[in-house]
């Protein structure tokens, strides 16, 4: 089946960039298994809408940090 988000077998979900994408993807999960379809029924930009208010809220309650420059150039 067709995604709109990518799904990683790991990540690092204190991070404010990981803890994004995996509520992305967790939404976009239960939108799948309800019958919708990627890219008619909804966008990426529906779901950073619906991850969004989440991560914000996780981040300013100190739940999060931030990464800068992942991954480095030289990798």
């Amino acid at each position: 089946m067709n995604r709109l988000t990518k799904t990683y077998e790991t990540a690092d979900c204190t991070t404010l960039d990981d803890y994004l994408s995996c509520m992305m993807a967790t939404i976009e999960d239960g939108l799948l298994q309800s019958g919708f379809v990627p890219g008619k029924d909804y966008q990426r930009k529906d779901l950073l809408d619906a991850a969004l208010p989440m991560a914000t809220k996780a981040f300013n309650e100190g739940k999060l940090t931030f990464t800068v420059g992942w991954p480095s150039p030289s990798a």
